[in-house]
Parts: C-alpha cells; structure tokens; sequence
C-alpha cells in the first residue's frame, strides 16, 4: 500500500494528505505519522533545519534530582567513571599539538593555566607537555614525567564512528577516580550530523498530566482510513447535498427501478387489486351510443333500476318494426341479443374490464410492494434521523468511510528555479502535491503564489533538502523562486 492517508477538513467536503509511512508499527499495514519537529517557547516557534538545529539539554541525577543539569555556562560536566570506546582523538586549534591538562592525584604548579573543578573547590592544575613516546611494561610500576615541555605524537585515529582494532590507530582511555573533580567541555559550537532516519529515531515526551501540542496544520493522506467507532455522546457527522444544503433528497427504487413522481405525488400503479376496496363517484347521467344503423343488446337485472330509451320518434319515441311483435314484461329466462357495433364495443368493454381488474390486482400487488419499501425507506430515515445530531446551529450526520479511491496517475516535475520565479507545469491533483528543495541549494527556496515573482518575502522558505505538502487541485497556481540570481533545483511530486 502507498504511504500517505487522507482527512477531510469538515463540512467544506474538503481533502488534505496526512504525510506517513507505510509499513511500521505493531503491525504490517500501519501508517506512521511524519511530523515536522518544532521548539521554542509559548509565543514563538522554529522549526528544525540545517541550520536550526533542534538545542538539547542533559540532566543528572547525581546530585539528588533529575533537574541537574550536566552542562554549566556552557561547559559538559563529567564526574565518575568515563568509559571511552575504541579511540579518543583530541585536536588543537592553534598548535601543531594541543595540551592536554591532567588531573588527579598530582598537583601542578600554583598559577599554572586551566582551572579544574567547581566555584567552591577552585583547584588549579598545569598543562603537561609530553613529547615522544612512552612504553610502559606488563607489571611495572608508574612512571612519573616532569618537564617544561613534553611533546606527545599526534594520536592516529579512525574515521568517525570507526569500531574496529587496527594496529594503525591508536586508543585513549579516559578513567574517572572516586573523589575526583569533574572535568568540564566547552566549545562555541557543536556540529551534530543530520540525523538518519535508517539508523536514528527521535522521541518527543510531554509533561506528565499534559497533552504534546502540534503546532501548525496536521494532514492525513490515505486510501484506507480506518477510524475508531464513533461515540454518540461526542461525536457528529453532518451530511450535506451537493448543492450545500440541509435537506438530503432521497430516491425510492422498486427491483432496480426508480419509482416515479409528479411533483409532490408518488406515482402509483396497480398490478393486483386482490383485498382492495375503491370508492368511485359515478356522474348521474350515463350515455352509451353506437353507429347508426346498428342495434344495441340492453340486458337488465332484477332490483336494478329500468333503463330509458329514447327513440328518433316524435317525443324522442322508439319506432319498433317487425311482422310478428310480441310485447310483454319480460322475464328472467328472457335474453335480449345487441347485434352489430355496439355488440362489439361491449366485447370489447368486457375485455377491458378483465384487464383493468388485472391490472388492478397486479397494482394492488405493487402498492403491497411499495408500502413495504416506504416502511423499510421509513426505519431507514428515523435511523438517519437518530444518526443526526446538532452542534451549536450545525447538523451532522455520524458516517463513516470505507474506502477512498486513490487517482491513477502521478505528477513528477523536477525544475530549476532563480530569482525570477516560475510555476509548476499544470496538472490537474487530486491529492495535492509535496515541494521539495534540492540538498545540494546553496540557500533558501521560497513556494507562494503570482505574488511571488514581486518579492521573495511574499514566499514560504524551504531550507536545502527541506520539503512541504500543500494541498490543491491545479500545480500551475504554485510558484517558485530564490532571493537572489543564483539558481536552485526544486522536486515535485503529487497524484
């Protein structure tokens, strides 16, 4: 899995790359966060640099507490026992051979140069000088050397961080004594390496009882973030549509298909009208006609109401012609046949009908469907309805991610930049993208905007070898340059 992981910035919708990396921790698929190391005091801040080196102060217990510190006016105490490994190489700065002052159980002439030991025991010492060799034998006793000036060999060393034995190089052995005076280092600077992130690690501890504060932006960067569960007593998640709004629109579906509406109305349809029961209002005056020319069957039924007939007949009159009428009351084993188009209407009237009951029971089946989709959309928004809850005047809704899908492509761009200024190439991110300063620059590279080609100062300085993270969608709106004429190389990569 690539490094990095993504959090969102809130409500905007928003996205910001967290810098990590993969592969670390307790278990194989854990991120480690990289965090950017600061110091100062509760108003001020630097950060860690080359040329802002993170101070470091020592503490001892030796003196009956852990707040004694080993270091005074600038000075590291050493008392006790020293053990020294392998080498000890000591150089002096203005002599072909540095003095080394020696303490211990000889006294050294009064207002000799060098004082050794604290304010209160001010105990003063003489340089020795020691020059050529001097071989001692198993078993023999002390030798003790005067002189006004002893010259010592220059000591043939290892290179730095050298642990081997080599009968080419020598070893110093330093060895504290009981009751002894501690021997203080001074210098004006100490240069410490760069710390190496394959062989050094770092830790930053907080007061007991207080939380570690990170100052400036945290950003979390990736494609599987899993967060812890979400407590309902502290926790909220706000949901919002893609026009901004407060109102989440929500589509019912019926096996796959979205169901439809008409304005504020859901469009039903019924398939099987078994176990409904309609009320229909029926107009009091119904007409039924055919062509002319044609007869017209009317059945009735006994307890209905008589059907009128009006003829073409003076008084709308029914003209009745035939060689052999017989008028009666008709009874219920009498048939009355309608021959012609309106025989074939009312077929055809009856076979709609039996669709219409089909197609009634088929609806009625669906409206038995829907109604159990619109109870199960119902317990559906009363649970989205208990997942929101307000803060202040805001709503949100308890969520939670399974997967961010990364992009397909990457952004590399490695430019060099003066005191001109100039933009990335355009590209469109979607994760951002990190700037990182050559460590091979001489001096700064300042990262802004179009504001940027006026004056350095409008920028954000990167040290040589430094990097940052800005989140944005298009690279071109980021612009790079130096203080001055001199040229610097910048690397760029984002997805």
């Amino acid at each position: 899995m690539p490094d990095n992981i993504i959090i969102a910035s809130g409500p905007s919708g928003a996205t910001y790359n967290m810098a990590t990396d993969f592969g670390f921790g307790a278990t194989a698929d854990a991120h480690v966060q990289i965090i950017k190391p600061v110091f100062g005091d509760n108003t001020s801040s630097t950060r860690v640099s080359n040329t802002n080196p993170m101070p470091v102060q020592l503490f001892s217990a030796y003196s009956g507490g852990s707040t004694a510190s080993i270091i005074d006016n600038g000075e590291l105490k050493v008392k006790g026992t020293l053990d020294i490994g392998n080498s000890l190489q000591i150089y002096g700065s203005t002599a072909s051979f540095l003095k080394v002052i020696v303490a211990g159980g000889v006294t050294g002439t009064v207002g000799g140069t060098g004082s050794i030991g604290s304010s209160a025991n001010p105990a003063v010492y003489s340089a020795v000088g020691i020059t050529g060799s001097i071989q001692g034998i198993s078993g023999g006793y002390a030798v003790t050397v005067k002189g006004t000036d002893l010259d010592i060999r220059s000591l043939a060393g290892g290179t730095l961080g050298f642990t081997g034995t080599d009968s080419g190089r020598d070893n110093v052995a330093v060895q504290g004594m009981s009751g002894g005076l501690a021997v203080p280092i001074s210098g004006s600077s100490f240069d410490i390496r760069s710390l190496e992130s394959s062989r050094d690690t770092v830790s930053v501890v907080g007061t007991i009882g207080s939380n570690l504060g990170v100052t400036g932006t945290v950003t979390a960067v990736a494609t599987d973030l899993d967060i812890r569960d979400l407590a309902a007593g502290t926790d909220s998640v706000a949901v919002y549509n893609s026009s901004g709004g407060t109102t989440l629109p929500v589509d019912l579906y019926a096996a796959g298909t979205r169901l439809g509406v008409s304005g504020d109305a859901l469009n039903v349809n019924f398939t099987n009208t078994s176990g409904i029961t309609f009320s229909v209002n029926v107009a009091s005056n119904i007409g039924v006609s055919n062509t002319s020319g044609t007869t017209m069957a009317v059945e009735g039924k006994v307890n209905m109401v008589p059907v009128k007939v009006n003829g073409e007949g003076a008084g709308d009159s029914v003209i009745v012609s035939a060689s052999d009428l017989d008028i009666r009351n008709l009874t219920s084993t009498d048939e009355v046949t309608v021959v012609g188009t309106v025989a074939t209407n009312t077929l055809n009237t009856a076979t709609s009908v039996t669709n219409v009951d089909s197609k009634i029971a088929t609806l009625n089946s669906t409206v038995t469907t829907v109604s159990g989709k619109v109870d199960t959309a119902n317990t559906s928004l009363s649970s989205v309805a208990d997942s929101v809850t307000t803060v202040g005047t805001e709503k949100f809704v308890k969520t939670s991610v399974n997967q961010v899908v990364p992009p397909s492509t990457m952004f590399v761009e490695t430019i060099s930049v003066t005191g001109n200024g100039k933009p990335l190439k355009s590209r469109t991110l979607q994760n951002g993208v990190t700037i990182k300063a050559s460590q091979n620059n001489v001096g700064q590279v300042f990262v802004g905007t179009t504001s940027l080609q006026n004056s350095s100062t409008n920028g954000y300085p990167l040290e040589p070898g430094e990097e940052i993270f800005i989140s944005i969608s298009d690279s071109s709106q980021i612009y790079l340059r130096t203080a001055t004429s001199r040229a610097s190389t910048v690397h760029a990569i984002g997805s």
